[in-house]
Order: structure tokens, then sequence, then C-alpha cells
């Protein structure tokens, strides 16, 4: 069994620090390896602290969601964890948006990646399976598709994003640029997260062009917002004296991407996410469905890929 050693820090905490000593002198350098205070673990090498990682699994509770200003080109790795508690579970909500320049960007918990998002603009915008997914505005693009980059790694801290001292070689296909005529805006991603584990998500994104900024955003799991709805009308095209009969008895989720969230109530909106469970697992298939969570007398939405595409009035 190892005996416990006392360790001293050159700086207040370890994200803070550059070496870590054996003594409180900080004359004998600790020996190579990861040191962790429970939150973040960094590698010692040489006596120099390399960037830090949260930890993916300390089995800490996600507080408040990440939120982060990115303004680095490069291969960026971000490591967070989303709790791994019996309350740690619901739908994971991504939002990001290419605020300068075109941005590539994938999450993975476990072995399972994702890379579809629902843009307010132009609805579902996705990429080839297991790939990240580059989006931006056609005027901010610096030629990723079908070139190859070699880009300087970052991790991020906590604060910022911190070179690894390693380069990643990046080929973007063309199946992976899903850009568009404007700005996307915040486009939403949704993972389910049914299970308190795995509690970690990595989100990783490559941002080739130079000067490029975005912004990032990723909430702690909570189940959707529930909404009323008709099962989804058997006629491709709506019979109105049908579908007006239909009985709105079913209960759906969402997760917004134009819909309205306020006080006790809500009503949906163009390119929402729409699903038939709180985590975000299972989209409504496509059809026709009645609603009243909608604005003015509208009360019929048409879903696509799992997002409303159409919102109208039928009855």
């Amino acid at each position: 069994m190892p005996i416990p050693q006392p360790l001293y820090l050159n700086a207040p905490t370890l994200s803070q620090a550059t070496a870590i000593f054996y003594d409180a002198a900080l004359t004998l350098c600790a020996d190579d390896g990861y040191y962790s205070d429970g939150t973040i673990v960094r590698y010692l090498s040489g006596c120099v602290l390399q960037f830090a990682e949260n930890c993916p699994d300390c089995g800490l509770p996600c507080e408040g969601g990440l939120i982060v200003d990115g303004e680095t080109d490069g291969y960026l790795i971000l490591n967070a964890s989303t709790g791994e508690t019996s309350t740690d579970v619901g739908a994971i909500i991504i939002k990001f948006r290419p605020d300068l320049n075109v941005s590539g960007i994938i999450a993975q918990v476990g072995s399972t990646k994702y890379n579809t998002f629902s843009s307010p603009v132009y609805g579902v915008l996705a990429a080839a399976a297991n790939l990240p997914i580059f989006l931006g505005s056609t005027l901010e693009d610096c030629g990723v598709s079908g070139s190859t980059y070699s880009l300087t790694e970052y991790g991020f801290d906590g604060a910022t994003y911190v070179t690894t001292g390693d380069t990643v070689s990046v080929t973007v296909s063309p199946s992976q640029v899903n850009i568009t005529a404007s700005d996307p805006g915040y486009c939403v991603m949704v993972i389910p997260k049914l299970t308190p584990l795995p509690s970690g998500i990595t989100v990783t994104n490559i941002t080739p062009c130079s000067g490029t900024k975005f912004d990032l955003e990723i909430g702690c799991p909570q189940p959707l917002k529930s909404f009323n709805s008709s099962l989804k009308s058997k006629d491709e095209v709506i019979d109105p004296e049908v579908f007006c009969n239909l009985e709105v008895d079913q209960q759906y989720y969402t997760a917004s991407v134009n819909g309205n969230i306020t006080g006790g109530g809500f009503d949906l909106g163009l390119y929402d996410w729409v699903f038939y469970d709180a985590y975000g697992q299972n989209v409504l298939d496509d059809g026709w469905y009645k609603t009243y969570n909608l604005t003015g007398t509208n009360d019929t939405i048409e879903v696509q890929n799992g997002v409303i595409v159409t919102i109208t009035q039928t009855c």
C-alpha cells in the first residue's frame, strides 16, 4: 500500500500552479505523472505542469452548465462532467454558434459521437456519421472543404484553451461541411443521458480559419419540457374534417430552438426539436400533429427529421 506524502504547490490552486513539489520550500520537484485535486487533472513533466483537464469521472454534480467563448485557432478539446448522481439524467443541450468564420464541432459521450444540430434559421444541419460537422456562413469560409490542416492542439482548463504541445492533422471532407448562406445562429444539439454513467462529455472544436470565434454552451442534463399533442395524422395531406377531430391527448417533449418558454406555459417554435421521451432519445415520426402549444390561432405542426418545419392553422 503506498504511503501518503504531502505535496506543495507554487500557487493557491492546482489550476494556477506551474509546478508541484515535495517540500514546503519548493526546492524538491515531484515526480512526473498525473495529479488531481478532484476537479481537474494535470500532468507534471520535468517540473512543469501541463494543461488542465476537467475530471469527467470525479463524481461531481453538474452545476450551472458551462459557457465558453472560443477565440483560438486550432484543434480544441474540452472535457467536462455532466454529473453521476441519480438526478444527473435527462437531455444535455449543447448550443453552438460560429460567431466568426467556419468552425467544426463534435461531441462524444462514452463511445457515442454526436454531430447533428437544429439551426434557428435553417433547421437540421448534420454531417457524415462520427465526423465533426463544420458550420458557418459561406461568406466566412476559408476553403475548409477538402483541405488538410496541421493544427495546434489545445485543452480547455476551465477558463481558456491552453496548448498541449501537440499538433493534429485534420482533413475536412465535403460530407462534413454544412455551411449556410448566412450565420446559422445558435444551433441546438440534444444528447440523451438515460443513466448517471458515463458522466463525462468531450466536445472538440476544429477552427482552421485564422481569427475564428465561436460561442459554446453545454447544459446540465435535465428532463425536456412537455407539450400536449395528438397522435400523428395518418394522412400525408391533411384532411381538415379528419385532422380537426384528432384528440390532443398525447404528451411529447421539446428542446427549444425558436420556441418561447415563459412562466407556466410555452409556445413551440419553428425548428424546435420534438421527442417522444423526456431524455431526447427518440424524435417524433415525420408527419402532421395537432397541438395548441402554438402562437395565435395556429394548431398544426409538421415534423421532419425530428424538428418542426411547418406551423399553421388547420382547424
